[in-house]
């Protein structure tokens, strides 16, 4: 780690150096020898959290009668965003360290994880990197319906991790292993940060599919978050890539854009997905509560009786509340038929234009 110090700094001993461009082509791990046994044992423990714990367990006194009235795609498309959600809280979680030491900082693969810890942190990346294999390989094998763009982004994945592992094993040959490794490293984190947020998305959709206010604003953060993820994936990678620029042979400097520019793209087809989702909550959300309002009084139908209450948020974080059966008073039985009298100011709800744009409501 000294000496990654020392090369870090430029010949005048104050500008610190890239750490891409500077960590030495070595290889991961001892235990890259081993990842086929690593993601063996992966799966084996995701086949066990998921037929044992997850489905037999959990879900049926958990979620109950929702779960039981999905049909065979929901229940594997609503157990396998469990299963890759939990999988990248993981990887999160105990990536965090390697990566960032890695990546951003002075630690190379072979610098232990403490000061007296034997693993180092290229063991650690390389059992998360089997980790990340194996969660898409999952899905692949138990997802019953997949778009195209969904199987190339994960066979593509799948493909580039075990190859950047692979190329370690050559180091007399593949001089653009380590700094490939430390690419991939940078891309399965933002693949994980993203991704993760569509998995969360899509099981609150299922746990409340009809709280059409509540997934206005789930679908249109969960797209936003996406979106610009991906923005500063291309701007990390491109920095990261140009600083290392000289280190690359010329096959890696044209394959290497070319790879990210067909991640970023299934990338945002899932934001794409989210996008379309979103319009349709907001359409669904406007019809709702255009069907229970009265257009010339702007407030809910006096007719609408068993309609349930409607909570909508403002943009200042207050609860708009309005009923649809409100009670009976005086001025309301005193009221002339088809009277278009204004309603006092305190009963008419009032929403911001940030919850107007996001939720389509007037």
């Amino acid at each position: 780690m000294d000496e990654l110090r020392l090369k870090n700094r430029t010949s005048n001993g104050h500008h610190r150096r890239p750490h891409i461009a500077v960590i030495p082509n070595q290889q991961i791990s001892n235990l890259t020898a081993y990842s086929g046994l690593i993601i063996t044992i992966w799966m084996v423990i995701l086949f066990f959290i998921r037929f044992y714990i997850l489905e037999g367990f959990i879900f049926p006194r958990f979620y109950g009668r929702k779960w039981r009235d999905m049909d065979d795609p929901l229940k594997r498309g609503f157990m396998n965003h469990h299963i890759a959600g939990g999988v990248k809280i993981v990887l999160l979680i105990a990536g965090a360290k390697p990566f960032v030491n890695v990546v951003f900082g002075y630690s190379d693969f072979t610098s232990p994880m403490g000061k007296h810890a034997h693993p180092t942190m290229g063991d650690l990346l390389i059992v998360l990197t089997q980790l990340f294999v194996a969660m898409y390989v999952f899905e692949l094998f138990y997802r019953k319906t997949l778009s195209p763009v969904a199987v190339m982004h994960h066979v593509g994945a799948v493909i580039i991790a075990q190859s950047a592992v692979v190329l370690s094993l050559d180091l007399e040959h593949e001089r653009d292993a380590t700094i490939e490794f430390v690419l991939c490293l940078v891309w399965g984190a933002f693949d994980v940060l993203a991704e993760g947020w569509l998995n969360l998305a899509f099981i609150l959709y299922r746990i409340h599919p009809r709280n059409h206010a509540f997934l206005c604003y789930l679908f249109f953060s969960t797209c936003a978050i996406t979106v610009m993820g991906s923005v500063a994936e291309t701007i990390m990678i491109m920095v990261l890539f140009g600083q290392s620029w000289s280190r690359w042979e010329l096959s890696f400097k044209i394959v290497t854009p070319i790879l990210h520019f067909i991640f970023t793209l299934a990338q945002l087809h899932g934001s794409r997905i989210l996008f379309s989702m979103w319009l349709k909550q907001k359409r669904y959300l406007k019809e709702e509560d255009e069907a229970h309002m009265d257009p010339e009084l702007g407030r809910p139908k006096a007719s609408d009786e068993a309609k349930p209450e409607v909570i909508v948020t403002t943009d200042s974080g207050e609860a708009s509340r309005t009923e649809s059966n409100p009670p009976d008073t005086p001025e309301a039985s005193t009221m002339p038929s088809g009277s278009t009298t204004e309603p006092p100011a305190e009963t008419r709800r009032r929403i911001g234009p940030i919850t107007r744009f996001i939720t389509g409501l007037r």
